[in-house]
This record gives C-alpha cells, structure tokens and sequence, in this order.
C-alpha cells in the first residue's frame, strides 16, 4: 500500500527538485541530497560528501528508478582508487531520506567520513538519545559514548528545523578519542 497519510502529500519531481509537503530536495552528483530546503530555508551550508582514505569519492548522478508517490528510490555508482560503490537512496514523503552503499573494494579502508555543513540557525542544538554535555562552540569536537545502534544518532537543529544522521547500524564503525 503505498497511500501517502494526511497531512502529508506524495513526493512530486518538478525540473530538477523533489518536493514533499514542506521540503525541496535537489541531488547533484552521489547518493545524498545537494541542498534540502525546508519551508524556503536551507538546512544545509553544504552537503552532504563522503570521503574514502582522505579523498572525495567520484559519484554518478542518481538515476530515479521508482515513483510510487510514498517513495521515490535513485540509484547509482561512484568510484574511488580500486574501490566501486553502488548505491540506493530512498526519499520518502515525510522528507526522510535513506541511503544503501555497497563497496568491493580490494584495499583497505583507512577512514571513511562523511561530512556536512549547517547554518547557525540550525545548529543551535544537538540531540542525541545519550545526555551527553556540549559546549557548543564552532570547531569543538564532540565525542559521543555509543554502547549500541540504537543510540547512535546525531541531530542539529534550530528552533523548527534541522538534520538527523542515524546509520542502521555502527558494524565497522571505529570510534576513537580523536579521531
């Protein structure tokens, strides 16, 4: 069934935007959303990028697979060295976003980041499930005591709006003093 409950509306494409009841989305290049709007407001200062070993991964442009208006599902590949990725991003009409990569790469990873930037505006909170003490000031890292997938989650937000990360789980994740 892929009703689309009220108050929310179906995912629409108009030229190069995804839009849901109070979001635009626009992709360049990978798996992940070059600017997110909310309300007219951006969300990001700048989005979302993976890096392998240091260095950026070259991604295609998603291509859109499937529309169902509950869900809209892009796929597509990057590369990186030796490394080949594959990914599916799914846009639901809430505005969350959930993203798959798959690698098969014959070296190792020595790191794997991924990065963004928001607007003060959306940065004047961070949420965690953990009560975890932060002072909040620009450029000071911030190192959250996981114990398991379910607390693994970082939110920013400002007063309305803001960006939630929370991987299905933390396999092969390394948390170090830091890192």
């Amino acid at each position: 069934d892929h009703t689309v409950p009220v108050p929310w509306t179906p995912v629409k494409k108009s030229g190069g935007k995804y839009t849901t009841l109070n979001k635009a989305f626009t992709f360049g290049k990978g798996p992940f959303p070059a600017t997110v709007k909310v309300d007219g407001e951006d969300v990001f200062k700048s989005g979302p990028a993976m890096m392998l070993n240091g260095s950026n991964i070259t991604w295609s442009a998603p291509v859109m697979k499937e529309n169902t208006g509950d869900r809209v599902v892009f796929e597509g590949t990057g590369k990186k060295g030796t490394f080949t990725f594959r990914y599916r991003t799914e846009l639901w009409f809430d505005g969350m976003l959930k993203t798959d990569i798959f690698t098969d790469g014959k070296d190792a990873i020595k790191s794997l980041k991924l990065g963004w930037k928001v607007p003060a505006a959306q940065a004047q909170y961070l949420l965690n499930p953990l009560f975890t003490p932060w002072g909040g000031k620009d450029g000071e890292k911030l190192s959250l005591p996981y114990s398991n997938a379910q607390d693994f989650m970082i939110w920013t937000m400002g007063f309305e709006k803001g960006v939630c990360f929370h991987p299905k789980s933390q396999a092969n994740f390394v948390n170090r003093k830091n890192a």
